[in-house]
């Protein structure tokens, strides 16, 4: 079946052996033309295998010129993904087969590729283009390069011009000594953009506020900020998305560790919260305490039976065994049917639960504009609401989202953007601190 020589690269023989154990095998080339040619090879993540001896390095990929840069782990791991399909594509004809493998292995090389690339983007603070045979490189912008580097007798200057250029720096050396302190800190991933401390500490980052924007899904952070924001001031307990997501999902070892024993909700008129239906889909969860109701409010318009949702939220009270909402536990819980305006596009599910929530809490009628513009100017009027609404931003940290009210911190502010900072938060040193109080400081969003 395999062959020439068994499949191996070289004949089986005492020259070849001899070669073999002192290291003197020459790399060998394969003719692809040949269709009489059937090896049994193996690359450096089968390394590890059983063959043993001379036959390993008959059979290394490694010793192939034109095979040697193959690695078959992606492979591997992509079909260990699909082996649950495994016999779902066995009914396939081959060319079925060979399109869903590739397609399958694409899609999965692609989300790594990507995580790598945004790993790279948060460790470097640059961004990341790929070159003309697809490595990716750092791409630096000319402000970036402030002064002439001196690395490995090699020297790198500034150009004068605004253009963007593509470089690559081997570093032999560091261009910092140790004994060198370092002003200005490492960017971090995310910088607060809003805070409600007056409101249960509150905080929402960069990342959560521009799922407003474009045609984004909202995160469960923005959900869960803005619906603490319209229930300010009202008789209305909010519930997290996680916390409601575990709940109407039957997680009973997660829901456990968050029982929120010490809030009586018989003490409210309204339970909101945010569900995650299926990881892909919010609904929201509504409760009116004095008409003992359960709704979930689906933005599609397809109201299904609460029946399990009702059983799964009794069970939460009971292990809560709160003393004041013992009697919630014989109150026979029923559903309630909501009208409201339904979602049509595939992205807008976000958008509808927090307009339906404020509809309700504010004991108005559930009927608004769906079309395109209007959703997203009701984005807009969302992100403005947050920002408008946070606490003024000299008065908490961007990092850590704490003020000073409890213990006196060192402070910084950024000269450009008035943003304050906790010296701790940026990782800086007494030394570097001091030193600098006499100059002009940027943030590193402003540099």
């Amino acid at each position: 079946m395999f062959g020439p020589n068994k499949g191996m690269l070289y004949e089986w023989n005492e020259q070849n052996i001899e070669k073999s154990n002192n290291g003197e095998l020459l790399p060998k080339e394969i003719e692809f033309q040949d269709t009489t040619a059937h090896y049994s090879l193996f690359d450096k993540f089968h390394m590890f295998s059983k063959k043993k001896g001379p036959e390993k390095s008959f059979r290394s990929i490694g010793n192939c010129v034109n095979l040697h840069f193959l690695n078959s782990s992606a492979a591997e791991q992509a079909n260990s993904i699909m082996a649950k399909d495994r016999h779902f594509m066995y009914t396939m004809n081959f060319a079925n087969f060979a399109f869903y493998t590739r397609l399958s292995i694409h899609l999965q090389n692609k989300a790594l590729n990507n995580k790598f690339v945004n790993k790279t983007k948060q460790l470097f603070d640059v961004p990341v283009k790929r070159n003309e045979i697809g490595i990716g490189v750092l791409s630096f912008q000319d402000r970036r390069l402030l002064q002439t580097v001196e690395v490995s007798d090699t020297t790198i200057s500034s150009n004068m011009g605004s253009k963007e250029s593509e470089i690559e720096i081997n570093l032999c050396q560091p261009v910092l000594s140790q004994d060198e302190p370092t002003t200005q800190p490492k960017k971090p991933p995310n910088y607060l953009v809003a805070s409600s401390l007056d409101n249960g500490n509150f905080i929402l980052r960069e990342c959560s506020l521009e799922t407003l924007s474009g045609l984004n899904w909202l995160d469960g952070l923005t959900i869960d900020f803005y619906l603490n924001l319209i229930a300010k001031r009202k008789n209305v307990l909010v519930l997290d998305c996680f916390v409601v997501t575990s709940i109407l999902d039957g997680k009973d070892e997660i829901f456990a560790r968050h029982p929120l024993n010490k809030v009586n909700f018989c003490e409210y008129e309204k339970i909101v919260g945010g569900y995650n239906k299926n990881g892909n889909h919010w609904n929201l969860m509504y409760l009116n305490m004095a008409e003992k109701t359960l709704s979930i409010i689906e933005p599609t318009g397809l109201n299904k039976s609460c029946t399990t949702a009702i059983q799964r939220f009794r069970k939460y009270l009971q292990i809560r065994n709160n003393k004041k909402d013992k009697k919630l536990l014989r109150v026979k819980w029923n559903q309630s049917i909501i009208n409201h305006q339904t979602q049509k596009d595939s992205f807008s599910c976000g958008i509808f639960v927090l307009k339906i929530a404020e509809c309700l809490i504010n004991d108005t009628n559930c009927s608004f504009s769906t079309n395109k513009d209007s959703l997203q100017n009701e984005r807009q009027r969302i992100r403005k609401n947050i920002v408008d609404a946070s606490d003024p931003p000299e008065d908490f940290c961007r990092l850590c989202g704490k003020n000073n009210s409890d213990v006196v911190m060192d402070w910084i502010c950024c000269d450009k953007c008035s943003r304050w900072f906790h010296r701790i938060c940026l990782g800086l040193e007494k030394p570097s601190f001091q030193a600098l109080a006499t100059e002009s400081w940027l943030c590193c969003i402003c540099t």
